[in-house]
């Protein structure tokens, strides 16, 4: 649908950006509106301000509003050049910057989502284009293994050219973007705070590199800070702007799996890291498995081959990871049996727990008590173990060794 009161100065000239700016913030300000309303009423009629100045009649052709709604947009006018966050924004504008609806470099997988947001404040550079997007989220409280893992995700996929998605918080998201920039990547963090403010205060100094070398983005006016139902907001963008969403370490009723069932929703890959059965921290991630929220990844690998099943996706790893990957999905023909497992060898972490499983079922307690290993080792043993298919964990939480 075009209109004919549709808003055509061109969107670069500073005077009408500056004007679609304020329009946008309007109309984000209408009662009653909210995120997908505004963004079918842009659609339809091509910017904020053709909203703002169409007729009752454009409105309403446009599906997006009842007569209640009409009323509220034709009192609605571009904010004042005096608003706070206009104000912040003129004052600001070697460093902060803003991603319009309309804009060519807003990313075109949030532009499909229920709910695109209408304006995005910046601080950093520009998303590469035609680059695989792969969101990384999970605990705040999470183990050192969890760190490690989604530290060293992010730097195989930044690596190989992935841009990596996290929400800025400690614990995985801090791990996935430290990850990224360390394999001298792009990352972009998506903000539950205004632009200028960072949460938690102990990331400041990682949102400044994050702004050098990658990107921070948010949603909400400029001195915003933290609320509790801004961080479901967020999690829509990061899903939102993902190929695929990966969580690690996700415990129940974790924000991470907010994040999941989003990228569900929206037709996005989800992947599930398999967390120790008995870590509350994982039990989130665990629960998702069974209930096939995503599906099991245990390995970059698996990563990459949820990335090369994306449609329209033209990108391809690094040669030498395009080469592990052909090799792990081309086996020899007519070979269709199972892979087969490395031996459990005697002296090992691995060879102490079958020895003593094979005796009597054990719990995870009497197992440390029996072997002597340190509880993370164990647990790690076990968790290979399981899965592997070589023990069950019963509902008495004893193991045992599959016969």
């Amino acid at each position: 649908m075009r209109s004919m009161t549709r808003f055509d100065a061109d969107p670069t000239a500073p005077d009408a950006r500056d004007l679609e700016i304020r329009s946008a913030l309007a109309l984000m300000r209408v009662k009653g509106i909210g995120p997908m309303r505004a963004s079918k009423l842009v659609g339809a009629l091509g910017t904020a301000r053709s909203v703002l100045v169409a007729s009752k009649e454009e409105l309403m052709l446009t599906g997006a509003v009842n007569e209640a709604g009409v009323r509220a947009i034709r009192r609605a006018r571009p904010v004042a050049v005096d608003d706070p966050a206009v104000a912040f924004y003129r004052k600001n504008q070697q460093k902060i910057g803003t991603l319009l609806f309309a804009d060519t470099s807003y990313p075109s997988l949030l532009k499909k989502i229920a709910q695109p947001p209408m304006l995005l404040w910046t601080r950093g550079g520009t998303i590469p284009r035609n680059a695989p997007v792969v969101a990384i989220v999970g605990s705040r409280r999470a183990t050192e293994r969890g760190k490690s893992l989604a530290y060293k995700w992010a730097y195989r996929l930044s690596a190989a050219g992935v841009v990596v998605v996290s929400g800025l918080a400690k614990g995985i998201d801090a791990a996935a973007h430290e990850g990224a920039l360390g394999a001298g990547g792009y990352t972009v963090a998506v903000m539950g705070t205004g632009i200028d403010r960072v949460y938690p205060g102990k990331n400041r100094r990682l949102a400044e590199e994050i702004s050098t070398s990658g990107l921070l983005l948010s949603e909400f006016d400029p001195g915003m800070g933290a609320r509790v139902h801004h961080f479901p907001q967020r999690n829509r963008i990061i899903a939102g702007m993902s190929h695929v969403v990966i969580v690690v370490e996700a415990e129940e009723e974790s924000g991470s799996l907010i994040t999941a069932r989003l990228a569900q929703d929206e037709g996005r890959d989800v992947g599930l890291v398999p967390g120790w059965p008995e870590d509350p921290k994982s039990a989130g991630t665990n629960a998702a498995i069974q209930e096939s929220l995503g599906g099991l990844v245990r390995a970059p690998e698996d990563v990459f081959r949820l990335l090369a099943m994306q449609p329209n996706l033209t990108w391809r790893p690094p040669d030498h990871e395009q080469a592990a990957l052909e090799a792990g999905l081309s086996p020899a023909p007519g070979t269709d049996k199972p892979e087969r497992r490395a031996a459990v060898r005697t002296g090992t972490p691995a060879g102490a727990v079958r020895q003593r499983l094979k005796q009597e079922p054990s719990s995870l307690d009497e197992l440390m008590s029996e072997t002597g290993m340190e509880r993370s080792i164990l647990e790690e043993t076990l968790l290979d173990l399981l899965l592997e298919n070589r023990i069950d964990l019963g509902q008495d939480h004893r193991y045992r060794w599959k016969r």
